[in-house]
């Protein structure tokens, strides 16, 4: 089943939801879906295996585009388990990803990049139909650079949930929302993807126990 969930003024996503083995309610707010996406994770090898069966039989222009409309990318990274309470005005680092490394030639090998949050509020709220005032953001760390440059909302909780959620959101370079496609394009060779925890108002509580990012990369470019 799918609907549609609006937390506070954060934008509209299409939610899926189901739980887990720990009772925590999984929502998933990805934009970007398609029904050619591999329905499990390929190897880097079998990634050129496959572009060279492609280059058989069709021309080297042609197995660019089959590659990236089929999102044939390699997968990289990192979850952070640590229980973080946040609370107002102390926005706190979650986890930092693994730098992003890649065979492709070219500086900016993303494609897509996924966050997997499971986290809740207070659980309560004298006027929740305002909306969640705990939220998530990313930003990307440079090489050699300890500042957070592009740093914009992942996403907010649900507000007063009273348990943990887990939340699926996903950036594509080529969405149609351009601000996250071009963070997404933005990502290069070196960077680090930061994810940060916030809290505003008296009495909110960000608590987060489980952080995951994901990094798409084209290995096969033009």
């Amino acid at each position: 089943m799918s609907i549609t969930c609006v937390v506070g003024h954060a934008p509209k996503h299409t939610v899926e939801p189901c739980s887990d083995a720990s009772g925590a309610h999984d929502l998933n707010t990805s934009k970007q879906k398609s029904c050619l996406k591999p329905q499990r994770q390929y190897s880097r090898s079998e990634i050129y295996h496959i572009a060279f069966l492609l280059r058989q039989k069709l021309v080297y222009d042609l197995v660019h585009p089959i590659i990236q409309h089929a999102q044939l990318y390699e997968d990289t990274g990192a979850t952070s388990k640590a229980y973080t309470v946040i609370r107002v005005n102390s926005p706190r680092t979650c986890m930092i990803a693994p730098q992003i490394k890649s065979t492709a030639v070219t500086r900016t090998p993303v494609r897509a990049v996924k966050f997997s949050i499971t986290s809740k509020d207070q659980g309560y709220a004298a006027y929740p139909g305002v909306g969640s005032w705990t939220w998530f953001t990313a930003g990307i760390v440079r090489a050699g650079c300890q500042a957070i440059h592009y740093e914009r909302e992942v996403l907010r909780n649900v507000t007063t949930s009273g348990g943990f959620v887990t939340q699926h959101v996903s950036w594509s370079a080529v969405s149609e929302n351009h601000e996250e496609a071009a963070w997404v394009r933005s990502l290069q060779c070196g960077d680090a993807v930061v994810v940060n925890g916030h809290a505003e108002h008296l009495g909110w509580v960000n608590t987060t126990i489980s952080v995951q990012v994901t990094v798409s990369q084209a290995l096969i470019v033009r």
